[in-house]
């Protein structure tokens, strides 16, 4: 962009206005373009974060070794969950 607004500098006075205007809105659209980029990268990361953190609960072992029955099951986790 710097370039392109040296070379404005050459242009007629009428020219170089509208030149102007359209380098400032090129410019504010550049900016939120990166802003918007930036909190896209913010969101993803988070999601993925999260995702981690999911994947690490739904595994977690109530039984090691032998049977178990649903209700025991439940019993346990209950358990787990309160302390």
């Amino acid at each position: 962009m710097g370039q392109w607004i040296d070379k404005a500098k050459t242009f007629s006075r009428k020219s170089k206005v509208k030149f102007q205007q359209w380098a400032e809105g090129t410019q504010i659209c550049l900016a939120e373009a990166q802003l918007q980029q930036a909190s896209y990268r913010a969101v993803q990361s988070r999601i993925q974060e999260e995702e981690k953190r999911r994947k690490t609960k739904s595994r977690r072992v109530i039984q090691k070794g032998g049977i178990i029955t649903a209700a025991d099951a439940r019993l346990r986790k209950k358990e787990k969950d309160q302390k």
